[in-house]
């Protein structure tokens, strides 16, 4: 067998930091179950993950809306005082 010409002497030729990478698809093959219809080991059908899609957009809606109107708000006041002061 021949030496290999690219060795280097100071390469120990273990890795030292971790080269996993969390939510990359094929990381861990075991965590992606190719049934989809199953969440943390429960069977669920579409119809109930439709309705955990729409509660999940209901809780979030309120503070969306609060974000928006306080952004409104700020702008009508900024532009109130432009005129006011010009």
């Amino acid at each position: 067998m021949a030496d290999n010409k690219n060795k280097h002497d100071d390469d120990p030729g273990y890795t030292i930091a971790n080269m996993d990478v969390d939510g990359i698809k094929g990381h861990n093959d075991r965590k992606y179950d190719r049934d989809r219809s199953r969440i943390n080991g429960m069977r669920i059908s579409r119809s109930e993950r439709r309705a955990m899609i729409k509660g999940a957009y209901a809780a979030l809606l309120p503070s969306l809306l609060f974000v928006v109107v306080g952004f409104l708000v700020a702008i009508g006041l900024l532009y109130l005082f432009y005129f006011i002061n010009k």
